[in-house]
C-alpha cells in the first residue's frame, strides 16, 4: 500500500502524521508559541536548523531508501503542537527490525527554520546536526554523529554525544558538553561558562575567551586561547596548553603530558600545576610566591627574575623579584620545570 508513495493524514488541527517507504517528502509549516521549544527525535538524518523572521516553524523532510530491507519498513513523521511547543517524532514500524537497522539510505535530510527565541531539544541516533543563528537554549543528545554550531548566541547549551566531533564557531553562552569518542573544537567563541568531559578526544578552544572552565580528557590534548575567572583542567594521556590565563584560581593536571601556560599572576590568586610524567613550562606576568615539589626533575629559572627562598631535598621555594601576593604550587614527578618571565 505504501510502496513508492507517501501520503499525509491530518488527525486534528494540532497533530499530523505522514507515512512513506521508498520515498518520503514532507514540506509544511506549523504554529509555535513565542519563546517555546521545538523537540525533534530522529535517526540517521542530516539535520539543518536555522532561524527566520517568520513566527511559524518551517519543516522540510526528504528521505529516499534503496534496498528491500529499508523498503519493508514503514516510515513516518508525527508533528504535534502541545502547550505551544512543537514535537517532531520519527516513527518506524511493521517490520520486526531493530529501530537502528534502517537498511541503505540514499539520503535523509531534515531542514527546519524556527522563529527567534525558540529553544531546541534534539534526540537522535547517527544524526549529523548543523545549527546556525540560534538565540535561545539548546539541548542535544545523540549517539553517533557530528555537531556543528555557527553564530549561535545561547543562554545555556547542554550536549551529550557518544561518537562524533563537535565544532563551535562564533558562538556564546554557557556550555556543558559530554563526549565519549570525538574532538571538541571552537573558534572565535566566548564562553561565560564551559564544562567539557571527553573520554577519547582533543579539546581545542581557539581565538576566543572562556570563563569558569572545567575540562577533562582521558585520552587527548587540551588547548585553550584565553581563560578568565577560574579553571580546572585535567588530562590522563595528553598535554595542556593555555595561551593566556588570568584567573583567581586554577588547577591544571596532566598525568602523562606536558603543561605550557602563560599566566598573569594577578593579586591574591592561587594556582596549582601538577604533572606526573611531563614538563611544566610557565611564562609568568606579574609576581608570585612559587612552591615547587619535584621527585626527579630539573628546575630551570632565570636568576634575574627569580630567587630561591629555600632549597631542600625535593622542595624548592622560589619567589619572583619582587615577590607578590599570588601563590603558585608546582608538583612534578618525572619532568622538568621551566619558569620564564
Amino acid at each position: 500500500m505504501f510502496r513508492n508513495y507517501y501520503f499525509m493524514l491530518l488527525l486534528t488541527g494540532a497533530c499530523s502524521l505522514s507515512f512513506g517507504q521508498e520515498k518520503f517528502d514532507l514540506v509544511k509549516d506549523y504554529a509555535i508559541s513565542g519563546n517555546a521549544t521545538l523537540y525533534l527525535q530522529s535517526n540517521d538524518a542530516k539535520v539543518n536548523i536555522g532561524v527566520s523572521e517568520n513566527d511559524r516553524v518551517y519543516l522540510e523532510i526528504h528521505r529516499h531508501v534503496s534496498d528491500e530491507l529499508a523498503k519493508s519498513q514503514k516510515f513516518g513523521i508525527e508533528v504535534e503542537n502541545k502547550d505551544g511547543n512543537v514535537y517532531i517524532n520519527e516513527i518506524r514500524s511493521n517490520t520486526g527490525l531493530k529501530w537502528w537497522n534502517s537498511g541503505k539510505i540514499l539520503y535523509y535530510n531534515i531542514d527546519i527554520l524556527v522563529p527567534h527565541g525558540v529553544s531546541l531539544r534534539l534526540n537522535g541516533y547517527d544524526d549529523d546536526y548543523n545549527i546556525t543563528g540560534l538565540d535561545a537554549e539548546l539541548h542535544i543528545e545523540t549517539e553517533d554523529g557530528d555537531i556543528v554550531l555557527t553564530d549561535c548566541k545561547l543562554g545555556t547549551a547542554k550536549i551529550r554525544c557518544e561518537d562524533g566531533d563537535l565544532n563551535i564557531h562564533n558562538c556564546s553562552g554557557s556550555f556543558d558538553i559530554n563526549a565519549e569518542d570525538g574532538d571538541v573544537t571552537s573558534n572565535l567563541s566566548r564562553f561565560e561558562g564551559l564544562k567539557i568531559r571527553v573520554e577519547d578526544g582533543d579539546i581545542v578552544i581557539n581565538d576566543g575567551s572562556s570563563e569558569n572552565v572545567q575540562l577533562t580528557s582521558s585520552d587527548g590534548d587540551i588547548s585553550l586561547a584565553e581563560v578568565y575567572g577560574s579553571i580546572e583542567a585535567r588530562t590522563e594521556d595528553g598535554s595542556i596548553r593555555i595561551k593566556y590565563m588570568e584567573t583567581e584560581s586554577s588547577r591544571i593536571k596532566s598525568e602523562d603530558g606536558d603543561i605550557h601556560v602563560r599566566l598573569n599572576c594577578g593579586d591574591n590568586a592561587a594556582h596549582e600545576f601538577v604533572s606526573e610524567d611531563g614538563d611544566i613550562i610557565l611564562a609568568l606576568e606579574g609576581n608570585a610566591s612559587i612552591h615547587v615539589k619535584c621527585d626527579d626533575s630539573d628546575v630551570d629559572i632565570d636568576s634575574r627574575n627569580y630567587t630561591y627562598k629555600k632549597n631542600s631535598e625535593n622542595h624548592k621555594v622560589i619567589e619572583t623579584i619582587p615577590s607578590g601576593s599570588t601563590y603558585i604550587s608546582i608538583k612534578s614527578g618525572d619532568g622538568d620545570i621551566v619558569l620564564k618571565k
